[in-house]
């Protein structure tokens, strides 16, 4: 583990407040504000990364585009893509169970499970996969990601065996393929994580699996700078801001928001940075012109709150 740059945070006694470590002691002065989710979850990666790390680099390691960590030695930043409503504009909604037995169907942009509820995302086939139209401003971001050099891993809500291999034959097919697609509903994902782990959602989930992308490319030689994060969920946006600089003060982040427009009978996506925040562990979210971010009320307007 020599050369990682993740600190441990230890959450104070209200799960809100979380102070920082640095070299075993907590730097003076130095707190970052997170949500009690954000916090817990901080706190479970503390606690479980061992086995976090494993379950990641076995499903990274099963990509066939894999090329091996490698790449990771030269590289400077890491990019992360969701990739329904982000990379590709996808239609298909999603059959949900209800508590009380009952099927509803939720719309894949907007709907949030209520607890209780169950979601089956294997209506998510290949077919439909390739009947769906990307979004071009996202895929340039990839492009150009990988141009610079940077590790590019795309995490998806999706649930089936088959998805990562979908996903990356329609990206290859615009030149815009990631080193991995990690599917965070993956049984493998299930059986070593989820099922062990208190996660309230995929955004949780996606913030755990980011986290332990950046230690192990750490682990492998990477002399991490920077941080960039595609997303058109906020509440996964907000939960990787909250968590992410907590676990890794020293790098730069960036994070990007994809917000959907009804544009006659089909939609458009406007690509829009939600902010920026400088190394260090006081450093501040910032928006687009500089002000300081209210991460907890970021809201895109393009779903319900």
């Amino acid at each position: 583990m020599q050369g990682v740059k993740f600190v441990f945070a230890a959450a104070c006694q209200t799960l809100v407040s979380v102070c920082v470590l640095v070299a075993g002691a907590c730097a003076s002065g130095s707190q970052i504000q997170l949500s009690p989710g954000a916090a817990s979850s901080l706190a479970l990666y503390q606690a479980e990364h061992l086995r976090i790390l494993a379950a990641v680099e076995s499903v990274v390691e099963g990509n066939r585009a894999f090329a091996g960590w490698a790449h990771a030695r030269s590289a400077h930043g890491i990019a992360f893509f969701d990739f329904d409503h982000t990379l590709a504009d996808t239609r298909t909604l999603t059959p949900v169970r209800t508590l009380a037995g009952a099927r509803r169907l939720d719309d894949s942009k907007c709907g949030r499970l209520a607890p209780g509820e169950e979601a089956d995302y294997s209506v998510y086939s290949r077919r439909a996969l390739f009947d769906t139209q990307p979004i071009e401003s996202a895929l340039g971001a990839l492009r150009r990601a990988r141009a610079r050099g940077d590790l590019v891993f795309v995490i998806t809500a999706r649930s089936d065996r088959h998805n990562y291999a979908s996903i990356l034959d329609y990206l290859a097919l615009r030149d815009a393929e990631p080193d991995a697609v990690l599917p965070i509903n993956h049984a493998h994902f299930g059986d070593r994580l989820w099922k062990r782990f208190n996660t309230s959602g995929s955004g949780d989930k996606k913030t755990l699996l980011m986290a332990a992308l950046i230690e192990i490319a750490q682990t492998r030689g990477a002399e991490l700078e920077r941080i960039e994060y595609h997303e058109d969920t906020d509440h996964y946006a907000i939960g990787a801001m909250q968590l992410l600089p907590a676990a890794f003060p020293d790098l730069r982040y960036e994070f990007f928001d994809y917000i959907r427009r009804s544009s006659g009978a089909g939609f458009v996506y406007m690509q829009s940075r939600i902010g920026a925040r400088e190394p260090g562990i006081n450093a501040l979210w910032r928006d687009p012109r500089g002000r300081e971010l209210a991460i907890e009320s970021y809201d895109s307007g393009d779903c319900p709150r």
